[in-house]
């Protein structure tokens, strides 16, 4: 159906409801006479449409018929407040709401799909212009609420405090469009007998929000404009940063929105990275378009655009390590841990290493004056095993093109000839995939980590060391 068309049914069907005997008829065109009598009767304004015979849109025609009638002839017997594909701040909106309540318009499926950008087919209407010339036929009904891109634009944030500590987690998530980020950073990571203030530290992971659904529910104690609803946040690809962007892990991550309230302003989101899956509800802090927002996280991520524009990185396979036992070799050791960082910085060029540190660990030791509670069972890292350990403090330009400072800590088990690379950042990812005791082992790991990286026990490597471990990486 022609726009000129779509104008001339729109002009007749306000003709008939208002009787004014209209004579559309001795145009230099034939729907000349429909485009003066829209124009001054309000149902269009001049200049809208350069060509009338193009093809009618959906939006277009709902725009064009739903200004033939007053208010008073298309009153609302639903209560449509959320249509998938139809924004409050699009031109055609108030035409589509108005017949969508008036019970004239369903959509294309039980979410209520419009469909705007389609071509109006006359079967479609047909139907639009009987059920506004004969309101007995119009039908009420409701829609299943689907999640959209545009439900979630903005951010929203979690926020967690440790009623026994100064510990407080953040997490937000970051929705522009079909893209999405999600950020974790904390404020004071308290160790068992120190504190490392860690603002700024975070996680991020960037991917995309889906049409795909598990299944639909309304939730029973929402009101009508706030609904549950199980859809799917999924990251095609993931960036886990740490401390000085030396931690990459890529992967795939899906996520159900299982309670999504409009109203009041949260979701709640399971995060299907644990074993058991976990339950967070997130604040709405903004609805705003988020291109220009600042995160929270300030200090590392800038704004969104600057994100996304970031590319990810192809994660660099750990060396394999033979499983028997290996000498004690600091030269080697300190090449390892070196070359490791090199490969994952993201301007390896600015590297300048300040110190490194080397020397046999004793675990045993570490925890022997410290609470039961806080021991590990052994069952990820022996007690009973022969340890060394590399330090490596070095600065390096970040993603942002910054200069930081950060200390890497390497654990080289000497009975079985395995290496935790990056031992911090090792067990604080896998305190974010797991749950339960495990979750519990990975947090003592970690807190072992940062004593160790903040040890000054450990022997230095001369210079002439540092300098010779320096120029095999970097040529090499």
């Amino acid at each position: 159906m022609s726009l000129a068309q779509a104008i001339a049914l729109a002009c007749r069907l306000h003709s008939i409801y208002y009787a004014d005997q209209a004579v559309f008829s001795n145009g230099a065109t034939w729907y000349q006479p429909y485009i003066d009598y829209a124009i001054q009767n309000g149902i269009l304004t001049a200049g809208t449409y350069s060509d009338y015979n193009a093809n009618a849109t959906r939006a277009q025609f709902a725009s064009i018929l739903a200004a033939a009638l007053p208010e008073s002839a298309l009153a609302p017997i639903n209560d449509i407040a959320s249509i998938p594909d139809v924004s409050a701040a699009d031109s055609y909106a108030d035409a589509v709401y108005r017949l969508y309540n008036a019970g004239i318009i369903k959509g294309k499926d039980r979410y209520g799909t419009f469909a705007p950008e389609s071509s109006i087919q006359r079967a479609e209407a047909a139907t639009i212009v009987t059920l506004m010339a004969d309101p007995s036929m119009r039908t009420s009904f409701t829609l299943d609420f689907k999640l959209t891109p545009q439900a979630l634009q903005g951010v929203w944030r979690y926020e967690e405090r440790d009623p026994d500590s100064d510990y407080v987690e953040y997490r937000e998530l970051i929705f522009d469009g079909e893209e999405s980020i999600r950020i974790f950073y904390h404020e004071n990571y308290s160790g068992i007998d120190h504190t490392v203030p860690k603002t700024g530290y975070d996680l991020y992971s960037r991917g995309r929000v889906t049409t795909e659904e598990k299944a639909t529910f309304t939730n029973p104690n929402a009101s009508a404009a706030a609904y549950a609803q199980w859809g799917i946040f999924t990251n095609d690809f993931v960036d886990w940063r740490g401390s000085g962007d030396a931690k990459r892990l890529t992967g795939r991550i899906s996520d159900y929105v299982s309670e999504l309230n409009l109203e009041e302003g949260y979701l709640v989101l399971v995060d299907m990275a644990y074993v058991s899956p976990t339950y967070r509800r997130y604040e709405r802090v903004s609805t705003e378009p988020v291109s220009d927002l600042r995160t929270g996280a300030e200090s590392q991520i800038k704004n969104l655009d600057a994100l996304l524009a970031t590319p990810v990185p192809t994660p660099n396979p750990e060396p394999e390590t033979p499983e028997e036992p290996v000498q004690a070799d600091p030269i080697s050791f300190g090449t390892i841990s070196l070359q490791y960082i090199y490969d994952r910085l993201k301007f390896p060029s600015t590297m300048n290493v300040v110190e490194m540190r080397y020397g046999p660990y004793d675990r045993v030791a570490y925890y022997a004056n410290l609470p039961d509670w806080t021991k590990p069972s052994g069952n990820i890292l022996s007690l009973n095993h022969d340890y060394y350990v590399v330090k490596v403090t070095l600065q390096a330009a970040n993603s942002l093109g910054a200069l930081v400072t950060d200390t890497y800590v390497f654990l080289f088990d000497l009975t079985t000839g395995k290496t935790i690379y990056d031992f911090e950042n090792w067990a604080h990812e896998r305190v974010e995939m797991s749950w339960g005791a495990t979750k519990s082992e990975y947090m003592s790991l970690e807190s072992e980590a940062l004593f160790l990286a903040a040890s000054v026990k450990f022997q230095l490597f001369t210079e002439e060391e540092t300098q010779s471990i320096v120029r095999t990486v970097t040529s090499g």
